[in-house]
């Protein structure tokens, strides 16, 4: 850990550590002369990405803006952020580098166009689009299926019919990527694969009860026409 927190004041000099708090304070720059006031808080670190907070009140504290109720940045969904760290942030350089730093340009990019340069998940489906990116399905009910049946235990081989429907099986599918992104599934820990589920079926159950509102809406203004 000490290794990684010298890395960082090495690449990042306007940044300090404080060790009775366990975070770095300071500034970083993402491009020339921009730069944001930080505290990045290390408590969780390696099970969990840093808790990261804005500390000169220039993003607004509002969920349009990624930010969350208590003031710390949201940076992907939980699903994606267990994938990330056994797979592709290792270290602290990597989180800032990779997550950090990207997030932080989207949303100076933000301030100008009003739109975000890396794009972002929709707040009432985020969950839905991030398992849609890893398994490289859009269709919601085969998503809620998948999710359901790895997390109480059942695992499809190779050689089975792949998840999407397709009747390929699963180790050619869509030349791989069906196979890769059902592999990453293995990151992620059951209480978040449930607590997903719980949160997909609900948005999904919503959609449905809109739709039905709707439906009989028409149904009303036609009867009465």
């Amino acid at each position: 850990m000490k290794d990684e927190i010298d890395e960082v004041l090495h690449k990042y000099p306007k940044l300090k550590y404080i060790q009775n708090i366990n975070s770095f304070i300071g500034c970083i720059e993402v491009f020339p002369n921009d730069f944001y006031e930080l505290k990045i808080v290390l408590t969780h670190w390696k099970k969990n990405f840093p808790k990261v907070f804005e500390t000169a009140c220039r993003i607004p504290r509002h969920v349009d803006r990624h930010i969350y109720p208590k003031g710390n940045f949201c940076f992907t969904t939980s699903a994606k952020e267990q994938i990330l760290l056994a797979t592709e942030i290792k270290t602290l350089i990597d989180f800032i580098r990779y997550i950090l730093v990207p997030y932080l340009k989207n949303n100076s990019y933000y301030e100008i166009e009003e739109n975000y340069l890396y794009g972002e998940y929709s707040h009432d489906k985020g969950i839905f689009e991030g398992y849609a990116e890893i398994l490289g399905v859009e269709d919601e009910k085969i998503i809620i299926k998948t999710i359901k049946e790895y997390a109480t235990g059942f695992r499809l081989k190779l050689n089975d019919n792949c998840f999407c429907g397709s009747g390929k099986k699963l180790a050619k599918c869509k030349n791989r990527k069906h196979y890769k992104g059902y592999r990453k599934l293995r990151h992620i820990n059951n209480e978040t694969l449930l607590a997903d589920i719980i949160i997909m079926e609900s948005e999904s159950m919503s959609k449905k009860m809109e739709f039905y509102k709707k439906l009989l809406g028409m149904k009303n203004l036609i009867s009465k026409a």
